[in-house]
C-alpha cells in the first residue's frame, strides 16, 4: 500500500525526468554540452523542490493513511518503517535518472552500464 501511495504521487512529478533525455540529446547534438549540463542541474533542482515536500508529507501522513485502509497496528507500524526506506529509494532513483542522462545521450556505453548496475545494486 505504501509503494502504491508514494509511487502514484511520485509519478506526478517525474515528468521533469522523462523530458531530460530528449532535451539533453538536442543540446549535445547541437554541440552545446554546457547547456546539457545545465538541463541536468535544472531538472535535478526541480525534482528536489517538488519531491522533498511531497515525500515529507508521506513521512508524516502514512500512519493515518494506513489506518484508513483498515490495516492492523502491526501492519501500520511496518508500513511506516518501510515508508522511510521507500522515500529515500524514490528520491535516489530520481537523482540517478537525472545524472544518468548525460552518459546516456553521449554514447558512453561503458559508463552508462557501470552507472546503471551500481544504481540497481544500491536499489
Amino acid at each position: 500500500v505504501t509503494d502504491l501511495l508514494i509511487g502514484t504521487s511520485e509519478t506526478l512529478i517525474k515528468g521533469f525526468l522523462e523530458t531530460l533525455e530528449t532535451v539533453c540529446s538536442h543540446a549535445v547534438g547541437y554541440g552545446n554540452n554546457k547547456l546539457a549540463g545545465q538541463y541536468v542541474q535544472i531538472v535535478a533542482a526541480l525534482y528536489s523542490i517538488f519531491s522533498v515536500p511531497l515525500f515529507g508529507m508521506w513521512w508524516f501522513v502514512m500512519g493515518p493513511a494506513l489506518d484508513w485502509f483498515g490495516l492492523n497496528a502491526a501492519a501500520v507500524d511496518i508500513g511506516i518503517k518501510y515508508t522511510k526506506v521507500l522515500i529515500f529509494n524514490y528520491y535516489l532513483d530520481g537523482i540517478f535518472t537525472a545524472v544518468g542522462a548525460i552518459p546516456d545521450v553521449t554514447n558512453k556505453e561503458r559508463a552508462t552500464n557501470i552507472y546503471k548496475v551500481s544504481h540497481e545494486v544500491i536499489e
